[in-house]
């Protein structure tokens, strides 16, 4: 599965979930279509302009972020919907071979929570990425903070 199949996945999980769970999250479906204009489904690749959805995405969950402090499961929809976007500017950068913005992008995603290590290690957007060592210390920040 590509990196928009499973971010596009991923997001209208996110959103669904909090849905039937009976939490409002008009806002983060909002986002999560707009992130979801990123990408073309058929043959999966980034549009033309990913980058200025990406960005709007990331501006529009922290002013959520900033307006709402009262709903926990809000919040942690916010930040998962957060980590997402901000991978998405790692796959990107490093797709235009922009490395240090690529490394900048991925270790904010991975403070922020990304944790998946396994698709992180497979994902072709980041192949020009993983002869750095900073890649195998990110790798080992998932794996440390996993542990706790």
């Amino acid at each position: 599965m590509r990196t928009m199949e499973l971010v596009l996945a991923s997001i209208m999980l996110l959103v669904s979930g909090a849905a039937f769970a009976g939490h409002g999250c008009l806002y983060e479906h909002e986002i999560a279509n707009y992130i979801n204009t990123a990408f073309n489904i058929e043959d999966g690749t980034f549009t033309e302009n990913a980058y200025a959805i990406q960005t709007g995405a990331l501006e529009m969950v922290d002013e959520n972020l900033a307006d709402d402090q009262d709903d926990p499961s809000h919040l942690e929809m916010l930040l998962q919907i957060k980590c997402i976007v901000l991978y998405n500017l790692a796959c990107l950068e490093a797709l235009e071979n922009n490395t240090e913005e690529a490394f900048m992008w991925l270790e904010k995603a991975i403070d922020t929570g990304f944790n998946d290590q396994v698709w992180m290690e497979s994902d072709t957007d980041l192949t020009g990425l993983r002869e750095d060592t900073r890649f195998d210390g990110l790798i080992q920040k998932i794996r440390t903070a996993q542990i706790y």
